[in-house]
């Protein structure tokens, strides 16, 4: 049986919304110990991912509503709240029922430690994933990701999108590519020279990585 352990976050600021102006920010710092892999699920999200030195995962999110009637009572339950076991470390964003999730919009900076392994589930949204150096997995529903990373530490990569386009960009060599049904897009590599492993799914959107 896994040992949950509980995790206080360092530092919190949340900006009560306002319903006239519809929208609050949510700001938090978590931190990981040493070999823990960091999982972020969030519904939506509209999201720039980049990498730090350090064992601390920093979240900078404005989070927004389309229709301001029942802005106050939707975002007053909005937070983003961690579980962690000695192998995992897990950020959500709790509070928005499937409902709600097509009336909000997040949109903000993500910061998580260079040397972990990054796990992501988004529902809906525009990710993008700057440097990372460790095993990346992306599984989002509807909505594009973008990934600019050096090729140094990449071992190997897999871009699937069931309805729509995968594409790797800055490769000298030919990469391995597939056009299942005609509508989706499969794309394979692994000649790298590093460790890293990239995943991607993706069911409807676009998926793009280049090589800086």
């Amino acid at each position: 049986m896994k040992r949950l352990l509980l995790s206080i976050p360092l530092f919190l600021a949340v900006v009560p919304c306002m319903a006239a102006e519809g929208f609050g920010e949510l700001t938090k710092t978590f931190e990981i110990e040493p070999g823990q892999k960091v999982r972020l699920h969030l519904p939506v999200a509209d999201l720039r991912l980049e990498v730090a030195d350090g064992n601390q995962i920093k979240a900078d999110l404005l989070v927004s509503c389309r229709w301001l009637q029942e802005c106050a009572e939707v975002l007053s339950d909005i937070d983003l709240v961690s579980s962690s076991t000695s192998r995992r470390f897990v950020v959500e964003l709790k509070g928005l029922s499937k409902w709600e999730s097509a009336k909000v919009e997040v949109e903000g900076t993500l910061v998580v430690p260079r040397t972990a392994d990054l796990e992501l589930e988004i529902g809906v949204g525009d990710l993008k994933i700057y440097g990372v150096e460790r095993n990346l997995r992306v599984d989002m529903g509807v909505g594009k990701v973008k990934i600019w990373q050096p090729p140094a530490s990449i071992k190997a990569i897999s871009l699937e999108v069931n309805v729509g386009e995968a594409v790797i960009l800055g490769l000298a060599e030919d990469v391995s590519n597939r056009r299942p049904f005609l509508v989706g897009s499969e794309v394979f590599w692994d000649k790298g020279t590093g460790d890293a492993r990239i995943e991607v799914e993706v069911g409807v959107g676009e998926v793009s990585l280049w090589f800086e």
